[in-house]
């Protein structure tokens, strides 16, 4: 079963180095986010698809320094587009809330990307996909993502460990999301768990 997240919002990556456009498809993935990813390699297209991108991802170095000063003024020209950047550490003047540094480590960079990905544009408008799950399936996503062990959730829910793996396999599946991150990311997006509670 698709995501109904495919089609309702789109992600934008601008940058001039394949690799790294790659690398960062590959970080959604693994995170679960459900979304049109398109890539730009071309800098002078990046004002263009402001207004239509829920999210986008910038790498400071693709960007002329001269170009760089209009960031300031992004989040007031369009409200309803999420900026992410990419550098070197230098720029963290600018939108420093939503900034990933080369030098981040892994859990640096996947907790900067939970946060950018579950503050959503307009929340009220994104599509509640937690229906698609049961209610038993729902507590043991919430478990999961809290991170628990399946004995652990077995006991917690009185349920016995072969079932724990049934909901989890059907959880994955109904989901297309096959990472403990992604299943946790989908579970803070739908507010079935606080972040504090996937901090286990």
């Amino acid at each position: 079963m698709k995501s109904e997240y495919q089609n309702s919002w789109k992600v934008y990556i601008i940058s001039e180095h394949f690799l790294l456009r790659l690398g960062l498809k590959t970080i959604l993935e693994e995170l679960g986010v459900k979304a049109e990813i398109q890539e730009i390699s071309e800098w002078r297209e990046w004002t263009k698809i402001l207004n239509e991108a829920a999210f986008v991802i910038i790498d400071m170095e693709s960007i002329p320094e001269k170009e760089r000063l209009n960031f300031d003024s992004l989040p007031d020209k369009f409200p309803k587009c999420k900026v992410f950047l990419l550098g070197n550490g230098t720029e963290n003047k600018v939108l420093l809330k939503n900034f990933i540094s080369v030098k981040d480590n892994q859990q640096e960079i996947l907790d900067k990307f939970q946060r950018f990905f579950i503050e959503q544009p307009d929340e009220d408008e994104m599509p509640k996909e937690s229906s698609v799950l049961s209610e038993r399936e729902i507590e043991v996503l919430k478990e999961v993502s809290m991170g628990y062990s399946n004995k652990e959730i077995a006991d917690r829910l009185f349920i016995s460990i072969n079932t724990v793996i049934t909901h989890r396999k059907n959880i994955t599946e109904k989901l297309e999301i096959k990472t403990i991150a992604g299943l946790t990311v989908y579970a803070l997006m739908n507010k079935l768990i606080r972040p504090e509670d996937s901090q286990k």
